[in-house]
């Protein structure tokens, strides 16, 4: 056997090759050999959604597979709750997590982002129509809109009282004297009933300055009296038939509600607005259908997909704030960040990416 191995030069540099370099031999194996990744997941429509058998897709899937791919990873999803995408990387449970996971300084103390693949922002979930009601109709009456244009009737109304009072108070003491408050007071009233044209007739100037002045005042309130009438009638049918919330400057005031411990609770938190949990998307808009939330803030792109894939009653106002941007997350310090960096731009300028976008969202 070893005159065999002498003679046969060939063979011998194979064996030589093969004890000195042991090493090599072992990264070649391991490259052959894909390793297994295990990704924590959420349902996350279009972004994460499992299918009846159990198996995953949407956009963060088909990106992750491909990711993976490229890396000679096999995957393996486990389905977590939020908090757990989380916590578990952190502790090392999974290796990765992704689904519509958004980057935010609190989740960057205890793990790592890779670069980001997806921006976007918070949106708004509203009741799809209000009905007119005796509530919708209190809330109108005491609404910003209402309450200012009646002060400033009033205000109009005093200065005419004042203008008569001072005119009459002399001559017409009778009806505009005694008391300045009881002479003012009844040019209020005058001025009131003319404007109306109920014209009770108990009120009225004998002075030639003071009947000028009612004339006047006549053929303005006849203008004034349209304005007023058309703007009340405009803030009250508003108020009573529309939904509460037009934009994010009106949810301070409104009933809100938000998934618990999302991204968003961040933006409450600092602009001082309630805000009512819910451990799911569905949950919280099922809330808005039934009339319990005047509101419902979420990641815009979930929104709208639910809102063209449900049955539920909801609109998605056009309004996008608070910026957003998705990432696949992987603990601190991780060997495997530089890897999925890596591997992400390479997909994400690639076709494969367009072809995804376009599969799930239609562009």
């Amino acid at each position: 056997m070893k005159r065999l191995v002498l003679c046969n030069p060939l063979l011998l540099i194979a064996l030589l090759t093969l004890l000195l370099n042991p090493l090599a031999y072992a990264q070649q194996s391991n490259t052959e050999a894909p390793g297994t990744l295990t990704v924590g997941t959420k349902p996350a429509p279009p972004f994460a959604m499992k299918d009846d058998d159990g198996k995953w897709h949407g956009i963060s899937i088909d990106l992750m597979e491909i990711v993976a791919s490229t890396l000679n990873y096999n995957l393996t999803f486990t389905e977590k709750n939020l908090s757990e995408l989380i916590s578990d990387v952190e502790d090392g449970r999974i290796d990765a997590s992704i689904a519509a996971i958004s980057v935010t300084p609190e989740r960057e103390k205890v793990i790592d982002f890779t670069h980001q693949y997806y921006g976007s922002g918070l949106a708004i979930a509203t009741p799809e129509q209000n009905q007119p009601g005796w509530k919708n109709m209190l809330l109108a009456l005491v609404s910003p809109h209402f309450l200012a244009t009646i002060f400033l009737l009033c205000c109009v109304l005093s200065f005419v009282g004042v203008v008569i009072w001072l005119l009459e108070a002399k001559r017409n003491s009778d009806q505009f004297g005694d008391s300045a408050a009881r002479g003012i007071g009844n040019g209020f009233w005058f001025a009131a009933v003319t404007m109306t044209t109920v014209g009770y007739g108990d009120k009225a100037p004998v002075t030639l300055p003071g009947r000028v002045v009612s004339v006047v005042w006549m053929f303005a309130a006849l203008i004034l009296t349209a304005f007023l009438t058309a703007q009340l009638t405009t803030i009250l049918t508003a108020q009573s038939a529309t939904n509460l919330v037009t934009g994010v400057n009106d949810l301070r005031d409104a009933r809100v509600g938000n998934v618990r411990d999302s991204a968003s609770q961040r933006y409450f938190t600092e602009n001082g607005i309630r805000v009512t949990g819910f451990d799911n998307m569905d949950a919280g808009l099922q809330a808005v259908a039934d009339g319990k939330l005047d509101a419902f803030v979420h990641d815009q792109p979930l929104l709208q997909w639910r809102s063209t894939h449900s049955e539920q009653a909801f609109l998605v106002l056009p309004e996008i704030f608070d910026p957003q941007s998705y990432a696949i997350v992987v603990a601190q310090d991780s060997s495997l960040r530089e890897d999925l960096n890596v591997a992400l731009l390479e997909v994400l300028t690639s076709h494969e990416w367009i072809a995804i976008k376009k599969r799930y969202l239609g562009w």
